[in-house]
Formats: structure tokens, C-alpha cells, sequence
């Protein structure tokens, strides 16, 4: 039997934002700053009110002219997961048809330049793309043998190589700044973090002490020496307790970065490395969803040593999924302060502004989550 991956640990938050968004306003916004004026594209995902029933589509927003608009627009499919190649020229995400598992599932990529849809061959779910843009890796049960095992797959001609045959589900796979190597979780559900040789030799187990969330994939710090990932404070309940940790890409060094008895998400390193961004909540504070007090989200900041941690938000309603501008100047995140959308801030929490401008799902509009910021096009 084949395992069923959860690859979205947001999906819970997403379906709170749409129920509770009108009960959990916070109308203020800091004032306008008018230096560091942010620009680039930010594709994200809008929950579509469409013939009484909730849908998904990729929608895209230019930050200089306010322009919104939305690469897909389907009534009977939902569109997620948006990711840029290197160099912002190639848009990916997953198509499935509705209603979700009763049919097949795809994944697109849409090259912007060509204004042009590929369906790849086979539903490869990308994790992360090759530093050059010419591979990406996904996850398939390629032997047949219920375990998810890791692919790299070569763009354009297609040609797959296998780079793990275990006995266990191997997942969320990552490549390294320099493209040489590849860190990925094996196990399931209690996972341990490894490390790869780009063509899948040299298989390195990193952690054996603790258990890693297998639903938050690990990220690179930007010059490649140390590795972020998420650990439960007890295996397999991340609504409980989770800690962000760091660890030196050799295995060395092991240390706990967080220690907020909460639950810790989506570490995002900043461009220059100095930083990370993630989102957190109290233990048990989805427990009762029927209690607005307890729906609240909000985005840190901690240095990569471990120190300054940051409430950048400070919100009664729900702050998440922060990702870095390309230049490090601004920070992008999913939230319900002036109605659900999407917004951007400086590092250090100020300058707010709500960068997109549908109608809340109440009033037949679209709400808007996951936000990926383009990548600067690539230096030849």
C-alpha cells in the first residue's frame, strides 16, 4: 500500500482563515514608509468562491503597478503549490481534479516569457529545483514497492534518475546552494534528516536523537554550511510542539533555535544568512476552532545563533507563511489583519501594506495564501 504524504501543513490554518476572517480583523496598518520601496512579482494561491463551492487558482501580483491577475482560472480543478525555478523564468504547481481524490492529479509549469502551460509526463511533485535550473527533484514510488523514493529530473528531456532505493519513504527532498548536494527526510512518520551527493551517492544520516517533521521541508542557509528544519516535541504531533533547529551541513553541530513551547513552521532563512523568519502558535491553539480567542498566528524573527527572537506581527488574527524578498528588504506572508490576503513587511515589522485587493470569500471574492516571491533573473 502506498503512503499517503501530507505535503501541505497548512491546509488546517487555509480552511480557518475562510471560516473565521470576518470575526478576526485587525483594520490598523503601520503607516507607509517611502524608502525601500519593494517590487518583483509574488505568485500565491486564491480560494475561489465559484458556484456555491470553494476552489483554488495560481494568481500572480506586480508589486510597482498593483496589477493582479491570475494564471489559472478553473471551475472543476484546483491549482496549488506554486514554486519558481531558478532565475523566476518557469512557474510550477499542482493541478488535481475536483472533487480532491477522485481523480487524477498533475503537475504544470508555466513558462511567463512564452505565456505557454507544459503538463509534465508524469505527476511529479517538485521539491526544489537545481541551482542552475536544469533539474529538479521530486518523489514517486518509482520501484513499486509503497515507499516514496527520490527522483532527479532532468528539464525538458524528462530523463529521471533514481537517487534513493531504501526501505522507507524518502521525502522532501532539497538541493544546495552550490547544486552538489541534496538533504532529505527518511522515514515515516518519524523521519530523520540525511544528506546526498547530488547523483544520490555518498547517503549520510544527519540526525538520530530526535524526530524530524516530515511535513516542513529543510532549508539551506545561503551559503550552504548549516541546514533549518522543524522537530516535534513528541513524534507525529505538531500541533502540540515543534522547535526549529539548525544543524552544520557535515552533521556537526547540533543545536535547538527555538525553545517557545509552541508550535514552529516554515523557517525561512534571509538572503545574507544573518536570520531566520517563521511563523508560530501556543500549543493546542487549533484544539478548539469554535473559539476565535485561540485563532491567532503570528511571524518571528530569530538571529541564526539562536538569539533575538522577534514578534514581528503582534496580531489578534492570523499571520503565516513568510517568505524573503529576493534583495532581503522585505518579507511577504499570508494573513487576516485587514481581511485575508496577502502582505509585505520590512524586517523589522514595520511599513505593513496588503499587496492584494479581492473581496473577502464572504462577499463571493478570493482569499490569498502560500506567496512565493519571483527570483531575481539569473546572471549568465
Amino acid at each position: 500500500m502506498k503512503l499517503a504524504i501530507i505535503r501541505n501543513p497548512l491546509q488546517k490554518i487555509a480552511a480557518l482563515v475562510l471560516i473565521f476572517t470576518p470575526l478576526i480583523y485587525a483594520p490598523v496598518l503601520a503607516a507607509t514608509s517611502q524608502t525601500n520601496q519593494p517590487s518583483g512579482q509574488i505568485a500565491f494561491v486564491q480560494y475561489a468562491g465559484k458556484n456555491g463551492a470553494l476552489e483554488k487558482d495560481i494568481c500572480m501580483v506586480t508589486i510597482e503597478t498593483d496589477d493582479e491577475k491570475c494564471i489559472t482560472n478553473t471551475s472543476d480543478k484546483d491549482e496549488y503549490d506554486p514554486a519558481w525555478s531558478p532565475g523566476g523564468k518557469i512557474l510550477a504547481y499542482q493541478v488535481a481534479d475536483l472533487p480532491l481524490g477522485d481523480g487524477k492529479t498533475e503537475t504544470h509549469l508555466y513558462d511567463l516569457e512564452q505565456n505557454q502551460v507544459t503538463v509534465l509526463p508524469t505527476n511529479w511533485f517538485i521539491y526544489s529545483w537545481s541551482p542552475d535550473g536544469t533539474r529538479f527533484t521530486a518523489t514517486d514510488d518509482y520501484s513499486g514497492r509503497g515507499f516514496t523514493e527520490i527522483l532527479a529530473v532532468t528539464f525538458g528531456t524528462y530523463q529521471v534518475d533514481r537517487l534513493t532505493n531504501n526501505d522507507v519513504a524518502d521525502l522532501q527532498p532539497e538541493w544546495s546552494p552550490d547544486g552538489r548536494k541534496i538533504t532529505y527526510l527518511s522515514g515515516f512518520p518519524d523521519s530523520n534528516l540525511m544528506l546526498m551527493s547530488a547523483d544520490g551517492s555518498n547517503q549520510k544520516q544527519l540526525t538520530n536523537t530526535i524526530k524530524v517533521n516530515n511535513e516542513v521541508k529543510p532549508v539551506w542557509s545561503p551559503d550552504g554550511k548549516q541546514i533549518a528544519f522543524v522537530v516535534n516535541g513528541e513524534p507525529n504531533k505538531m500541533d502540540e510542539n515543534s522547535e526549529i533547529y539548525v544543524i552544520n551541513s557535515d552533521g556537526s553541530n547540533l543545536r535547538q533555535l527555538t525553545k517557545t513551547g509552541g508550535v514552529n513552521l516554515n523557517p525561512q532563512w534571509s538572503p545574507n544568512g544573518k536570520q531566520l523568519v517563521f511563523y508560530g502558535y501556543a500549543a493546542g491553539a487549533f484544539a478548539d476552532v469554535s473559539s476565535t480567542t485561540s485563532l491567532r498566528t503570528e511571524i518571528f524573527q530569530i538571529n541564526a545563533d539562536g538569539s533575538d527572537l522577534k514578534d514581528l506581527t503582534q496580531n489578534t488574527g492570523l499571520d503565516y507563511q513568510p517568505v524573503w524578498s529576493p534583495d532581503g528588504q522585505w518579507i511577504a506572508f499570508a494573513s487576516t489583519q485587514k481581511g485575508p490576503g496577502i502582505y509585505i513587511m520590512q524586517p523589522d515589522g514595520a511599513d505593513v501594506r496588503m499587496v492584494t485587493h479581492q473581496p473577502p470569500f464572504s462577499e463571493g471574492g478570493l482569499e490569498g495564501n502560500n506567496p512565493v516571491w519571483r527570483p531575481e533573473p539569473i546572471t549568465p
